[in-house]
């Protein structure tokens, strides 16, 4: 049986964050909102970039959990976001964030309960493209 240790609690208005030492050794991240608990993210997963492609085009990879959903309103961007982890073959554990694009082809497949798209394949593309007038790194994430 795994436990766990809160080693740190740092409440926001509508979002409260826990880091957690789990008895095997790992620091978790775990997200609270509006009194729903969210999902467990380790402290040292990093995002997916620009730079994790290297060479190539695309990655291949699973979904390791059902993600997060942050509302406008909950996001300091002020946009709708969806998270997800990704273990990727070639790297190892990333999160991406979703666009819209790549939510729709996911939940086509796979439907629109994320819970269900966990250990489900998925390929991963990189790509540089104007968004307005600025030239950006877009990823798009689709079913395998």
């Amino acid at each position: 049986m795994v436990q766990y240790y809160i080693i740190e609690t740092i409440e926001y208005p509508k979002l409260k964050v826990e880091h957690m030492l789990m008895s095997t050794g790992k620091v978790y991240q775990i997200e609270w909102i509006g009194g729903n608990e969210m999902v467990k993210v380790p402290v040292s997963a990093t995002w997916l970039s620009e730079d994790d492609f290297k060479d190539k085009d695309t990655l291949k990879g699973t979904f390791m959990d059902e993600g997060v959903f942050q509302s406008a309103e909950e996001n300091k961007f002020g946009r709708d976001k969806f998270s997800i982890r990704i273990e990727i073959k070639e790297i190892g554990e990333r999160i991406v964030n979703l666009n819209n694009t790549s939510r729709k082809l996911l939940i086509s497949d796979y439907g629109e309960d994320s819970k269900g798209w966990i250990g489900k394949a998925c390929v991963i593309q990189g790509a540089e493209e104007m968004i307005g007038r600025k030239k950006r790194w877009v990823i798009y994430v689709r079913p395998k």
